[in-house]
């Protein structure tokens, strides 16, 4: 898994929708700047968390009870889609205004 990564939560909240599915949230390490949100569908799971130091950690179901835990590198992400094609570049305030 991720080395250096090993984490408690605590669920805060739980809520069983009307196909019995289940989803519940709580936080990593009872920090306040952290999130988790776990999903459950049959046997089913996929979640995310957001580590109080900011990186996030998605859990995605592959095949047969088998799951990916993988490590987002924020470095490597996009803008929202409209300025990286329209200019071939994100925008260095952070905020997108399409080019025309």
């Amino acid at each position: 898994m991720i080395p250096d990564l090993e984490v408690e939560a605590t669920i805060m909240a739980n809520k069983t929708h009307h196909n019995q599915d289940q989803s519940a949230f709580g936080l990593v390490e009872d920090s306040p700047d952290s999130l988790l949100v776990m999903s459950f569908h049959g046997n089913v799971m996929m979640g995310v968390a957001v580590l109080p130091d900011a990186r996030q950690v998605l859990i995605s179901h592959v095949v047969d009870g088998k799951y990916v835990i993988v490590e987002v590198d924020s470095s490597k992400l996009g803008g929202c889609g409209t300025c990286a094609a329209a200019t071939g570049s994100l925008p260095a305030s952070g905020t997108c205004a399409a080019a025309t």
